[in-house]
C-alpha cells in the first residue's frame, strides 16, 4: 500500500534558509545523496539563492518589519512511498519508473502552486538519493484584509497554525495525488508529525537495511555461484563460440541484407532522379513558352495603350482649340464647331477612332464641367447685378432723402435771409426816422450808438449769409 508523504518545518532566520539553499544545491555535505547522479536534480519552479528570493519577496510586498522569532519561509519535503516509484522491487534505492516520476512531479508542482500561488519561491526535485522527493520553500505572506495594523504581512499560522490546518494540508495533497494510486495516511492514528530530520533519518535506516540485505543476497549468490563456475566454464566456452559464430552469421546475412537494400535505394533514386530531371526539363520548356507568351501580349498591351493615349492626346487637343465643342448620348457622337474643316474633322476623327469611347466620355466630362463653369459664373453675374441694384436703389433712396433735406434747409435759410433783410429794413427805417428828429445832444448820441451796432450787426451778417448761400450752391451742385 502506497501513501503520499509531506512534512513541513519553519525556518526563523536567513541563515537557516541559507543552510536550506545549500542542502538544495549540494554545495555542503550530503550524507544520502549520492554525488555521481546529483547532476540528475532539477530545479523546477523559482531560484536556487533562496535568501535573495526571500528578500526580494519581502521587498516586493512592502514587508519591511520583521517579528522577532517571525516564520521566514516554511520548507516542505514531498515525496511517496519507495514502491510507487519502484513497484516491481521497492528495495532498490535510487531507482524509479520515469512515467511514474513524470506524473508524480507534475500533480505535486499543479498542487504548490495552486495552494500557495506566488508565495511559492523555490521547489528542487532530488533524484540522486534513495527516493524521488521535492524540496519546496514557501514564503508565508498573507494578504487577506483585517482591521488593524497591515494588510500584508507574514503569517504562517494561517497555513499551518493549527492540527486541522495541517490535516487540511495532508487532505489537499492526497487529493491532488489520489488519481495517482497513493494513499493519504490514517486518520488519527499513533502517528506524529515527522520533521524534516528525522525524515531523513528514517530515509538513512531504509537505505542502509535495503543495502544490508543486497549485501547479504549478493554474498548467498557468490557461495552459489561458486559451486557451478567449474560445471559451467566447459558448457560455457562451448556456447560463446556458438554464439559467436552465429552473431558474425547473422551480422554477414545483415550485411548482405543491408547491401542489397542500400542498392535498391540507389537504383530507385536514380530513377526518381531521372524522372525529377524530365520533369524539370518539361517545367522549364513550360517556363520558356509562358514567359514568350507574356512578352508578346506586353508588347501588344503596350503597342494599344500607346495608341490609346495618342488618341486621347489628339481628342484633348480638338476640345482645346475649339474643333471639339461637346459629346451627345443618343447616338454617340462628338458634337463639332460648325467651321471646322471636313478634312481637318476626318484627319482627327482617324486619329481618336482607337479610343472613341474613352475621347468621347472625356470631352462629355469636359462639356458637363465647362457648363457647369459657365453657370456658376452667370449665376455669380446674376447675383453681382443683383446685388449693384440693391445697392443702387439704396443709394437712389438716400439721395432723395438728403435731397428732402436740403430742399428743407434751402426753405429755412431763405425765411432766416428775409428775416434779416425785414430786421435790417426795419432798422435803417428806424435811424432813418431818427435822424429826422431832433433830440438832444444825449439822445441823438444813444441813436448814434444804436445805429453803429445795426451797422456792425449787417457787417456780421454779410459773411454768414454769404457762407450759408456757398453751401446751398454746393449742395444744388451735388
Amino acid at each position: 500500500m502506497e501513501y503520499a508523504i509531506l512534512v513541513h518545518k519553519k525556518h526563523h532566520t536567513m541563515s537557516a534558509l541559507s543552510a536550506v539553499a545549500a542542502h538544495n544545491n549540494r554545495t555542503s555535505a550530503a550524507p544520502n545523496a549520492d554525488p555521481r547522479r546529483a547532476s540528475l536534480n532539477r530545479q523546477l519552479h523559482g531560484t536556487a539563492d533562496l535568501v535573495a528570493a526571500v528578500r526580494a519577496a519581502l521587498d516586493v510586498a512592502g514587508i519591511t518589519r520583521l517579528r522577532r522569532n517571525g516564520v521566514l519561509g516554511v520548507e516542505m519535503v514531498l515525496s511517496a512511498s519507495p514502491g510507487y516509484f519502484r513497484p516491481d522491487a521497492p528495495h532498490e534505492i535510487g531507482t524509479w519508473r520515469g512515467a511514474r516520476l513524470g506524473e508524480w512531479v507534475t500533480a505535486t508542482m499543479r498542487y504548490l502552486r495552486k495552494t500557495y500561488g506566488e508565495n511559492l519561491l523555490s521547489a528542487v526535485l532530488h533524484l540522486d538519493e534513495g527516493t524521488p522527493h521535492i524540496h519546496a520553500l514557501v514564503l508565508p505572506v498573507d494578504r487577506s484584509p483585517r482591521r488593524k495594523g497591515a494588510a500584508t504581512r507574514l503569517n504562517a499560522s494561517r497555513w499551518f497554525g493549527t492540527p486541522a490546518k495541517l490535516r487540511a494540508l495532508q487532505d489537499a495533497y492526497h487529493a491532488e495525488l489520489a488519481p495517482l494510486g497513493l494513499r493519504r495516511g490514517e486518520r488519527g492514528s499513533a502517528a506524529t508529525h515527522t520533521e524534516i530530520r528525522d525524515w531523513y533519518m528514517a530515509m538513512a535506516a531504509t537505505k542502509a537495511a535495503a543495502q544490508a540485505e543486497q549485501a547479504a543476497l549478493a554474498a548467498a549468490s557468490r557461495r552459489a555461484g561458486f559451486a557451478l563456475i567449474d560445471a559451467m566454464e566447459h558448457e560455457q566456452a562451448a556456447n560463446d563460440l556458438r554464439r559467436q559464430a552465429e552473431a558474425d552469421a547473422a551480422q554477414a546475412s545483415e550485411e548482405r541484407e543491408a547491401a542489397a537494400a542500400a542498392r535498391a535505394a540507389a537504383e530507385r533514386d536514380a530513377r526518381e532522379a531521372a524522372k525529377g530531371l524530365a520533369a524539370a526539363e518539361a517545367d522549364r520548356a513550360a517556363a520558356a513558352e509562358q514567359c514568350q507568351r507574356v512578352e508578346e501580349e506586353t508588347a501588344a498591351e503596350r503597342k494599344r495603350v500607346k495608341s490609346w493615349a495618342q488618341a486621347i492626346d489628339v481628342g484633348v487637343g480638338a476640345w482645346t482649340e475649339g474643333a471639339i465643342v461637346g459629346a451627345e448620348e443618343s447616338p454617340r457622337r462628338l458634337v463639332w464647331a460648325p467651321d471646322v474643316p471636313a478634312e481637318r474633322r476626318r484627319q482627327i476623327e482617324d486619329a481618336i477612332n482607337p479610343a472613341f469611347d474613352a475621347v468621347w466620355t472625356l470631352v462629355g466630362r469636359l462639356a458637363a464641367k465647362l457648363g457647369e463653369a459657365m453657370k456658376a459664373a452667370r449665376d455669380a453675374a446674376a447675383e453681382i447685378v443683383r446685388r449693384a441694384e440693391e445697392e443702387a436703389g439704396e443709394l437712389h433712396a438716400g439721395l432723395a432723402k438728403r435731397a428732402q433735406t436740403i430742399e428743407r434747409r434751402e426753405l429755412q435759410v431763405d425765411a432766416d435771409l428775409a428775416a434779416v433783410d425785414l430786421s435790417r429794413a426795419e432798422l435803417e427805417d428806424a435811424l432813418s426816422r431818427v435822424r429826422a428828429l431832433k433830440l438832444p445832444t444825449e439822445r441823438a448820441q444813444d441813436f448814434q450808438h444804436a445805429e453803429e451796432m445795426g451797422r456792425a450787426a449787417a457787417v456780421r451778417v454779410a459773411p454768414v449769409r454769404a457762407r450759408v448761400e456757398w453751401r446751398m450752391e454746393g449742395q444744388r451742385d451735388r
